[in-house]
């Protein structure tokens, strides 16, 4: 495996996520190389693997702002803006 993820590029995505609720991936179109991949808030990955108590669990799924399904409510004037803070090329979607 090849680490792609361009540290500026990080940095700058969970510069503008902090404090959101959200996420954000960078990808380079032309390799699929993902530059970027930041995600707000966050949770510590290691309480699964333990187990975790129904408390937590409980916490977990009744957060409105839990990770879950979060990558379905992106919208792209962030991801726009730091692209072309960044230099790269903006590309409008289309309708499909």
């Amino acid at each position: 495996m090849i680490l792609t993820i361009d540290q500026r590029l990080q940095r700058r995505a969970e510069e503008l996520l902090a404090g959101a609720v959200g996420a954000a991936v960078a990808m380079d179109p032309n390799t699929g190389e993902i530059l970027a991949m930041a995600s707000t808030p966050s949770f510590d990955q290691n309480d699964f693997v333990g187990g975790m108590s129904h408390e937590q669990w409980r916490g977990l799924i009744t957060n409105p702002d839990r990770p879950k399904g979060r990558g379905r409510k992106l919208t792209a004037p962030p991801i726009k803006d730091l692209a072309r803070e960044l230099g790269f090329p903006v590309v409008q979607p289309q309708n499909f």
